[in-house]
């Protein structure tokens, strides 16, 4: 059951690759730059908490 539950989950490369992907052709990356910062303190929560 463990192996279906790793194949079924994000990736979080890909989400991240399309939004620098679609915000490359917008000319701004300030909300790029917003969702590197959420899911980098999303991170440093998780580990320092968990």
């Amino acid at each position: 059951m463990g192996w279906s539950r790793r194949a079924c989950r994000p990736k979080p490369h890909s989400l991240a690759t399309r939004y620098l992907v679609r915000y490359f052709e917008n000319g701004t990356l300030i909300p790029f730059a917003l969702y590197c910062s959420m899911a980098g303190l999303g991170s440093f929560a998780y580990f320092t908490i968990g």
